[in-house]
Formats: C-alpha cells, sequence, structure tokens
C-alpha cells in the first residue's frame, strides 16, 4: 500500500509543452536553499503539510518531524543531488520543492512538491516555484518532470493542473 493512502496520484509534466508564464508570475525571489537553511526549510515543509485542509498528511507527519525532514534533505542533497528550490519573501523562506535530476531517465522528480507556508498561499507563490522548477528542470536538459501526491489536496485540484500537469491514480 502507498503511503499516501488510497488516493495517491503522480502528476507529470512534458517539459516541451510548459507553456509560458513568467510575466504573470508574483515578483518573488527563488533560488536553491543553502545548507544552513535546511532546518527552515524542513520546517516551511512540515508547516505546509501540517495545516492542509483535511489533513491528509496526518499519519504521514507522524513519521516526519521537521528535525527528521531537515536529516532527510541533507542526506538526499548529498547522496542524490538533490536540490531544494525555496521562495524568499521578505528575507524570509515561505515555500520549497525538493527536486532530484535523474539525467539518464530524463526525469526531475519533485520529492517533496510544492510546499507554501500556510500564511503565504493564495498569493501566487506556489505558482511561480512550480514554474521555476520546471523551468529549472528543462534547463537541466530533462524531458518531463513527476511529483507523487494526494488527490484533493490544494495543489493537485488547483497548481499542478494549472501548468499542465496530467494526473494518474496509482493503485495502492
Amino acid at each position: 500500500m502507498s503511503p499516501f493512502g488510497p488516493f495517491h496520484c503522480v502528476f507529470r509534466w512534458d517539459l516541451s509543452t510548459v507553456p509560458d508564464y513568467e510575466s504573470k508570475l508574483a515578483p518573488v525571489r527563488v533560488r536553491v536553499a543553502r545548507e544552513n537553511e535546511l532546518d527552515t526549510v524542513a520546517e516551511v515543509w512540515h508547516r505546509g503539510l501540517s495545516q492542509e485542509k483535511g489533513s491528509p498528511w496526518a499519519d504521514y507527519l507522524k513519521r516526519w518531524t521537521p528535525r527528521s525532514a531537515a536529516s532527510w534533505f541533507r542526506d538526499s542533497t548529498k547522496r542524490l543531488g538533490a536540490q531544494l528550490l525555496v521562495v524568499e519573501k521578505d528575507g524570509k523562506i515561505v515555500a520549497m520543492n525538493g527536486m532530484i535530476f535523474e539525467k539518464k531517465s530524463g526525469v526531475a522528480r519533485f520529492f517533496t512538491g510544492v510546499v507554501v507556508a500556510p500564511e503565504e498561499q493564495r498569493q501566487g507563490i506556489g505558482s511561480k516555484l512550480l514554474y521555476s522548477s520546471l523551468m529549472e528542470a528543462k534547463t537541466e536538459g530533462l524531458l518531463s518532470a513527476e511529483v507523487e501526491t494526494v488527490q484533493g489536496i490544494t495543489a493537485s485540484e488547483h497548481l499542478y493542473p494549472k501548468f499542465g500537469g496530467r494526473s494518474q491514480v496509482v493503485a495502492s
């Protein structure tokens, strides 16, 4: 059974078809997180997931504290070459997305999904981060991107389809 329960799905993007939205996006800074920021990134990730409407991540977060998530992020960057893109607003990290670029398969895997701090949601920050993530993957020469997630959450319902993401339900 999937760790996400019965409503697990995968969103996929063909990077050659992502529309140009740059001029329509929030004017916030997106950049790669620094090693000394991973604790803060993990806190944003944990808080964002824990505040998701309907608590679909409650069981998942019993295993993942901000501290264990920060350790996971450190390990992923060292062992797998992962990048954690963050949105910085007023000098503070308010959103994140962890990415692994699989050059051989041509796929960018968004291993954390796009997560925005609850107080910063509905301001276009997630859109800016997702678009920047897709463009970064395209710049790396990859053909597609994907994220495993849960049906019905905000990102699955509104954000991921906005940039052409196609959902496929995975049997649990």
